[in-house]
């Protein structure tokens, strides 16, 4: 364990974005089928053991990467270290009810669009401004979930049990999700730039 975790302490940070982007990509994508595979457990609780178990692991981590320093670090997030982690709470939570009321390949589609909303938060709140081919890709995505809403808004679909208001409001539960994300990836910046 220790070389591994030398060898990866030791990559570039484009590396270990990249690295972390697989990881993730391959934690979450089976992460909606276990959701919905528990759909008749009531949300709240799916959503607290999801979140505490998120949060053992992410505790394991800062204890792995800071060691002694850990709970220095976890006091030091202050006021917006709490709003942060309310929002990406938040996130979490519009996801998993939208996985549970509408299709979980139209729900992570739209999470796709996560780097849409962080732009448009970046601009507003960074005052970033943002290239040819952000806008272009962007206006690729956001017609992608004009086009899921078409096809799905006021149907439901006989498959998953759910009627047309459940799949109407799982979609936009989808949209809160990945705004919400897209706003906490900002402020994450935000607070690495301003309040340091």
């Amino acid at each position: 364990m220790k070389v591994l975790y030398d060898y990866v302490m030791k990559m570039s940070d484009r590396s270990k974005g990249i690295l972390l982007c697989v990881v993730g990509v391959m934690a979450f994508t089976p992460d909606s089928i276990l959701i919905r595979k528990v759909a008749h457990v009531p949300n709240n609780t799916v959503l607290f053991y999801r979140n505490l178990i998120f949060a053992f692991t992410m505790f394991i981590g800062l204890v792995i990467t800071e060691k002694r320093n850990t709970f220095n670090k976890i006091k030091a997030l202050g006021k917006w270290g709490t709003a942060t982690g309310f929002i990406f709470g938040s996130s979490l939570w519009f996801l998993i009810l939208g996985i549970q009321k509408t299709a979980a390949a139209n729900v992570l589609v739209i999470q796709s669009s996560n780097p849409v909303f962080a732009a448009i938060f970046s601009w507003f709140i960074l005052g970033e401004s943002m290239s040819k081919l952000t806008l272009g890709t962007s206006a690729v995505c956001i017609l992608a979930i004009i086009l899921i809403f078409a096809g799905d808004v006021g149907s439901g679909s006989s498959d998953d049990g759910n009627n047309a208001s459940e799949n109407t409001s799982g979609l936009l539960f989808a949209v809160a999700s990945s705004s919400t994300f897209g706003l906490y990836v900002v402020l994450l910046r935000w607070l690495s730039i301003y309040q340091t």
